[in-house]
Formats: structure tokens, C-alpha cells, sequence
């Protein structure tokens, strides 16, 4: 399992319909999502603007015949038709401030009514500190990191309906002892989490009335 099972039973739970998959990497958080969702997708668009995880991200979704894999940036990205379920895995982190207004506005141009916006980000103050103990060096591309308080102040903005889960840090390790991923499905301690989910819908009416931007 890739998520903690209290992130995927919440992400399961959602997913139906037509997909947007925004950096989706080399495919395999998504690839495994669509063999948990018992056939409730009916197509999906996955975008990538790496050159070497798109060739990836092709060979992961073979299997999916209802599926596209398409090389190109968020920005470039213009489709002819929104999406009952968007994804933005782990980001929005890697977008400057400056422009994440015009990308939110974009993902609520893309989202069907009805539809739901995930967004997972990694929690800055436990992120660094995870990083400072293990003496790895943050993601040099990270421009723009969120807390909680941050997090929260900024989706309220777009979404009236939000709701919040966290993973621990070393959720690999943890998930050896079973009563710690129960204690972190219980409790869903956000603010020592590594990383936030935020699963978002009905955009306020201001945000689904503005034009979207040509370009970020």
C-alpha cells in the first residue's frame, strides 16, 4: 500500500468518472488507485512534463485502455472537457506563490460539477525537520511549502467543503506495527503529519465564475 489505508479508503472513496492526474510522475500512485476504484473511472488524462518519468508513466497505464498519458506542464494543458476527479499530488509545493491563485482557478475551471479536487503537500516544519534529522537535503524545487495553519488559510478560499488527513512521518517504518497506523487513522494528527491531503469540493461561486488564465 502506497497511501495509509485511512488517506486511500478517504481518496477511494471519492474517485469516480473522468480523471485529471496533474504531474503525475511516473504513474504509480495513480496506477494504483485506478486497480482500488472497482471500475468507478471511466477514462483518465495523466500529464507529465519530464521527458523520462512520462516514458514511465506510459508503460504503467498500458493497461488501461480508457487512458492518455499526455507530455506537457499544467499550463500548457488546455482540454476541451472537465473532470469528475482532479488530482494534484504533491505539487502545488513546486508552484511560486505568485501564481498559485491562477492555478487554483484553473483546477476549479477543470472540475465538474459535483466533482473533487485532491491536493496533497508536504507539511514544511515536520518536512524539514525530517530532512534535518536524517541529513537528507530538501527538495531544492520546493518554492512554496505550506504548515497547517497556511494550508488551511489558502484551500478556504477556493472550496467550501474540505476535509484533512495527515501521514506520519516514516509511515514505511510504521506500517510494521499496525497499532501506530491505527493511531494515526484515529487521531489524524495533523500537525506533526508529513504530509497533508485535503479533498476539496463545491469551489465558491466567485472562484467557478472567474476565467481561468491562458497560462500560468
Amino acid at each position: 500500500m502506497i497511501l495509509p489505508p485511512h488517506v486511500s479508503e478517504a481518496i477511494l472513496g471519492v474517485v469516480r468518472g473522468r480523471v485529471l492526474d496533474i504531474g503525475t510522475a511516473d504513474g504509480y500512485k495513480l496506477h494504483w488507485i485506478l486497480e482500488k476504484s472497482e471500475g468507478k473511472v471511466s477514462n483518465v488524462v495523466a500529464l507529465e512534463p519530464s521527458p523520462r518519468l512520462f516514458k514511465q508513466a506510459e508503460k504503467e497505464f498500458l493497461m488501461f485502455p480508457n487512458s492518455e498519458v499526455v507530455h506537457c506542464s499544467f499550463e500548457e494543458f488546455e482540454p476541451n472537457e472537465v473532470f469528475d476527479t482532479v488530482f494534484l499530488f504533491e505539487v502545488i509545493e513546486h508552484i511560486p506563490k505568485c501564481l498559485h491563485h491562477q492555478a487554483m482557478v484553473k483546477c476549479v475551471s477543470l472540475l465538474a460539477q459535483g466533482g473533487t479536487l485532491v491536493i496533497s503537500t508536504p507539511n514544511r516544519p515536520v518536512y524539514r525537520f525530517k530532512c534535518w534529522l536524517s541529513g537528507e537535503k530538501a527538495d531544492p524545487t520546493h518554492v512554496s511549502e505550506f504548515d497547517l495553519h497556511e494550508l488551511r488559510a489558502f484551500l478556504s478560499g477556493y472550496f467550501r467543503q474540505i476535509h484533512y488527513y495527515g501521514s506520519l512521518p516514516w509511515m514505511r517504518l510504521l506500517r510494521r506495527f499496525p497499532i501506530l497506523t491505527q493511531v494515526n487513522a484515529v487521531f489524524n494528527p495533523l500537525r506533526i503529519s508529513h504530509v497533508f491531503y485535503a479533498l476539496l469540493s463545491e469551489p465558491h461561486e466567485e472562484i467557478r465564475c472567474e476565467n481561468p488564465p491562458s497560462h500560468l
